[in-house]
């Protein structure tokens, strides 16, 4: 069973983690017309440049598979993103980012690092940015327990 300084731990990784994400939502859609999940899908096509099977997008990110589709239609949409049939299997889809597409992840990737600094590093000692760098490392890393599903956000 948590004790009180596991839960206070957990209260303030949530609330630092909603305070940040609302802060970069708000200046992601005003400065680059992109929300945070939008951007979320466009940082893992960013460091794909071959393309990623929609499926295996859903993996890395927090998102529904419902909730990645519609993204990746949007993408396309803007032309930010292509998707085509995948080589190895015609009955999967290949997501891939589109030269405007990485343009525009790369502009929306300096802001989200500015409010990143802004309103969570910079308020840190260096040893604690260190230590936060080591355990996003770790949390990174871990598996979903069993019964845990991807968390559609909007």
């Amino acid at each position: 069973m948590p004790n009180s300084s596991d839960l206070d731990a957990w209260a303030g990784l949530s609330l630092a983690y909603h305070h940040v994400s609302e802060q970069l939502d708000s200046t992601l859609r005003q400065r680059h017309e992109l929300c945070i999940s939008w951007f979320e899908v466009l940082t893992q096509l960013a460091a794909q440049p071959h393309g990623i099977r929609v499926s295996e997008l859903t993996a890395k990110v927090t998102l529904s598979q419902p909730r990645v589709s519609r993204i990746v239609h949007s993408l396309e949409n803007r032309g930010l993103a292509t998707r085509a049939s995948a080589p190895t299997d015609a009955r999967g889809t290949q997501v891939q980012i589109t030269p405007v597409g990485r343009e525009a992840y790369e502009r929306a990737r300096r802001t989200s690092e500015e409010i990143l600094r802004r309103a969570l590093l910079d308020r840190l000692a260096a040893e604690q940015r260190d230590a936060l760098r080591v355990i996003g490392t770790v949390l990174r890393t871990l598996e979903p327990t069993a019964g845990t599903t991807a968390v559609s956000a909007d």
